[in-house]
């Protein structure tokens, strides 16, 4: 991932058809300011191009031009993470540090350290349940695998951020690891 992308960043067709919609209507206007308005790419055609609703590359159009930064951005899209982006790039650092010396990565080795990153606070932030743990590694899971096919890589490297079952762990937490947590 490069250092300008935001993690958890899906594809959102119905921006891109509005960033293409602005770009082509500002060029068209430029070329000819007193073009009619009906030979002016419009919002069905956008629509169209990309496989979206008018309604919703209009949205965005009208988010674009004014200035909106969560539809102009391409935010995330869902309920809000309680990490922010940095300290979700240290906790996956950690984890990926755990694997890469061979530790065990427990989901309460995990919900220590997210704890211990919110704590950090001002004001200190709640603790994280298990349920959060189980969801982030599924979530960071898959988005390490996207990461490692669109790097080219088919397979990802097994010390790769995280490579657990957070859905299938046994009764003593460790995920089905050998070695016992500590």
């Amino acid at each position: 991932m490069s250092s300008t992308e935001t993690p958890k960043r899906q594809r959102n067709p119905a921006l891109e058809a509005a960033q293409w919609l602005y770009e082509t209507q500002k060029a068209q206007l430029f070329e000819d300011p007193n073009r009619p308005r009906a030979s002016i790419t419009s919002t069905r055609a956008a629509a169209e191009k990309f496989g979206v609703s008018k309604s919703t590359v209009a949205r965005q159009l009208a988010a674009l031009k004014n200035g909106k930064p969560n539809a102009s951005t391409g935010s995330r899209v869902g309920r809000p993470s309680r990490l922010t982006d940095v300290e979700e790039q240290m906790l996956s650092f950690h984890v990926f540090m755990l694997r890469h010396d061979k530790r065990p990565v427990s989901i309460k080795v995990v919900q220590d350290a997210t704890d211990a990153l919110l704590s950090r606070r001002k004001p200190p932030g709640a603790p994280i349940t298990r349920s959060w743990v189980k969801r982030w590694l599924r979530d960071n899971r898959a988005q390490a695998r996207e990461e490692a096919i669109s790097n080219g890589n088919l397979q990802p490297p097994d010390s790769g951020l995280v490579e657990i079952e957070a859905d299938n762990d046994d009764e003593d937490g460790d995920l089905g690891e050998d070695i016992p947590s500590e």
